[in-house]
């Protein structure tokens, strides 16, 4: 299914291709709504990719956000986990990520890769659980496990990955500093209550409607309610940003 799309746009780790997806540095940081399909007759398969270009108010917002993006599907113990492949054996990998991509800004995505005729079903029900813990619908338990998770995995990385741990000092200290050093993201990750992250929970996370939805391989073409915030169907053989730019100019 993925090769019959350019192979550089595909070949890339998820954070490089984040990173090409949304133009870092080169323009602003942003992606449209709407719908991007690359239909493959041929393929079994569908993969449906919700991304979203997020800018955050502050770290509490971001690590808000990142704690429930990991809440739904983050991990083996997240809810599309459980419900996606679990219950309803319909995918071996459903996931988020969230990819950190400067200060207060990150690319958040769900994906699953299903069997192609049945991927509006899984569709509405990875919107569903997107947006049941956008509406609070938590465990407070499961929560917690999430935070002591990203705590650990951000320990790790800061002692680590040097390069990592220097990206966020100079996000902080660009000039330098002297004396103490304060990241405020990690004590974000320290001091964050978990029962405010829930309350909050519609602040941290976009709507789903914000997102741009991806979608690439075979089955059902897109319902028509798919296509009210936009819609590219995406030509053998182009490049994704034939569609970003046709969806942005649509919004424009």
């Amino acid at each position: 299914m993925i090769k019959a799309l350019p192979e550089a746009q595909w070949t890339l780790p998820f954070a490089r291709w984040a990173k090409a997806l949304t133009g870092q540095d080169k323009q602003a940081f942003a992606l449209p709504a709407g719908t991007i399909h690359f239909a493959d007759p041929d393929s079994t398969e569908m993969l449906i990719l919700f991304v979203k270009a997020e800018e955050f108010e502050d770290e509490v917002d971001q690590i808000g956000a990142n704690l429930l993006m990991d809440y739904v599907g983050g991990n083996q113990g997240s809810e599309l986990f459980r419900i996606i492949r679990q219950e309803m054996r319909a995918a071996y990998d459903p996931r988020t990520d969230f990819i950190v991509m400067g200060k207060n800004r990150a690319i958040v995505s769900l994906s699953a890769t299903v069997e192609a005729q049945i991927w509006p079903e899984i569709h509405e029900k990875m919107r569903a659980i997107y947006e049941g813990a956008r509406t609070g619908k938590i465990s407070l338990s499961g929560l917690d496990i999430q935070h002591d998770r990203l705590n650990r995995r951000y320990a790790g990385r800061f002692f680590s990955d040097p390069v990592w741990g220097a990206r966020h000092y100079l996000n902080e200290y660009p000039a330098g500093a002297s004396g103490t050093i304060n990241l405020p993201l990690l004590t974000a990750l320290e001091t964050v209550p978990l029962e405010e992250v829930i309350a909050s929970s519609q602040t941290h996370l976009p709507p789903l409607d914000d997102f741009l939805l991806i979608l690439i391989g075979g089955g059902p073409a897109p319902a028509e309610a798919l296509k009210t915030r936009g819609y590219c169907a995406l030509p053998k053989n182009a490049p994704l940003h034939y569609c970003l730019e046709e969806l942005s100019n649509t919004l424009n």
